[in-house]
């Protein structure tokens, strides 16, 4: 995690900015644990308040971080970080009802694990480890595996 006097510098516009439109830094503001964003220089692009508040804080608490590439296309342009904890939210919504399968995809996608990466670790075809991801999705609601592991983080599902 980057140090406190951080700034984060305006840069132009790149495939990270294009690759963050839409909801997602809307959800990800309304997550009440430290996230940030970082380029593949290393260079924070964006954080919200917890990360900044933790910053500010001088990391006097232990802080477990869960990283996960942001892609466009085929390509990583960047990583998204999140250090979960467990203050509740008013915002929470009801687990969902998953399977057993989608609970582990889901904590899965949660470290970071590519469809190649989770076939191996469940011990099936990529085809059917990509259906399981696409299942979750929907079950979720949501449109991406970054949007799920958000969700799950926010909501206390994780």
């Amino acid at each position: 995690m980057p140090s406190a006097e951080h700034h984060l510098a305006p840069l132009p516009p790149d495939r990270l900015d294009t690759a963050l439109d839409g909801p997602l830094l809307g959800a990800l503001e309304l997550l009440q644990a430290p996230v940030w964003i970082t380029d593949l220089r290393g260079i924070v692009r964006w954080q919200n308040d917890q990360a900044t508040a933790f910053l500010r804080s001088g990391g006097a608490q232990r802080l477990e971080v869960v990283t996960a590439p942001i892609t466009s296309g085929r390509d990583v342009v960047g990583t998204l970080s999140i250090g979960p904890h467990r203050r509740r939210s008013g915002l929470r919504h009801p687990a969902p009802r998953l399977t057993r399968r989608q609970r582990e995809v889901l904590e899965l996608l949660a470290r970071g694990r590519t469809t190649r990466q989770i076939a191996a670790d469940l011990g099936i075809a990529e085809d059917t480890a990509r259906n399981h991801i696409r299942l979750l999705l929907a079950e979720l609601r949501v449109h991406t595996r970054l949007e799920a592991v958000v969700a799950a983080y926010r909501n206390d599902w994780l």
